[in-house]
């Protein structure tokens, strides 16, 4: 039992309590199987929360620093200690802005732009995080990072809520979005809701809620949810081997080859993942090798 499951988190749960009942559900510690996840989710937050099974856990790096897709909703007038629904308010306004304020102030959230990460948050600030430092009510020194927002829209306004979907690179707050543009607009606002709708390849199309896996597990059909381990290295060349040169790869030894210089390829043999390499001055040189 190796690849990934797409859970759709639900509303309440953290992301490590979904490991939890996930891991309970298809008795992994029993079957001594690994099992991880990319992209933390609060509590608060709700869509797609990639796990990784087994020999997936290998390859979890190449879909945290994937792209992600949110929709999420801005309640203006306030700004929270937690920059979401869950914090005390430290700051509040009566002001209301138009639609038309605020399509004019998106256009500074395009882009690259420089970003501070919310006072609760996991960053690590001289080994502590963010949020430890935050609870002791002192006020953490994070340091400005740069994001890049490839796509954001207003999908509605009423009131003093707006929705927005926003598609963006790894590291990106929201919640820092809400904040920062409430401030840009003198109105305030946090996120009052947030859903994750895509992270690298998968939408949330490919996701299940625990309780159809629970259904599933009840079935024995559960391995129809875990998806191929490889869905997240599409991207990565392939190379095929022999099956002299798997068994060399897999014991270790490095391989010359014709190809030039790459930071990532795939190895196969009969359409099974061998490894994944780096290729250096004409050598294979393995980079994680998969037990499949």
């Amino acid at each position: 039992m190796y690849g990934w499951i797409i859970i759709d988190k639900p509303l309440g749960r953290s992301s490590a309590q979904v490991v939890g009942r996930v891991k309970w559900l298809l008795q992994l510690k029993q079957k001594k199987l690994k099992i991880g996840h990319a992209g933390t989710l609060d509590p608060l937050a709700t869509g797609i929360l990639p796990l990784a099974i087994g020999e997936a856990t290998k390859v979890v790096q190449f879909l945290s620093d994937a792209d992600k897709g949110y929709e999420f909703e801005v309640t203006w007038g306030e700004e929270r200690s937690t920059d979401d629904a869950e914090g005390s308010v430290v700051a509040s306004s009566e002001l209301r802005v138009t639609k038309e304020e605020i399509l004019q102030v998106m256009e500074s959230f395009k882009g690259e732009i420089d970003q501070i990460p919310p006072q609760h948050s996991a960053i690590k600030v001289d080994g502590q995080r963010a949020y430890d430092i935050a609870r002791d009510g002192k006020v953490a020194d994070i340091k400005t990072r740069k994001i890049t927002i490839n796509k954001i829209e207003l999908l509605e306004h009423s009131g003093d809520r707006t929705k927005f979907r926003v598609h963006c690179t790894k590291g990106t707050y929201i919640r820092s979005i809400a904040r920062d543009m409430g401030r840009l607009l003198g109105c305030y606002g946090f996120v009052s809701e947030l859903r994750r709708i895509v992270h690298g390849q998968f939408a949330l199309s490919s996701a299940i809620t625990l309780e159809n896996l629970e259904e599933m597990c009840k079935k024995g059909v559960e391995q129809a949810a875990i998806l191929p381990l490889d869905e997240v290295l599409d991207d990565i060349p392939v190379l095929k081997l022999t099956e002299i040169e798997a068994q060399q790869v897999k014991n270790g030894i490095v391989l010359n080859t014709d190809l030039q210089d790459m930071p990532c390829i795939r190895l196969y043999h009969d359409n099974t993942l061998i490894s994944i390499a780096e290729v250096s001055n004409q050598k294979l040189i393995t980079k994680r090798v998969f037990n499949l």
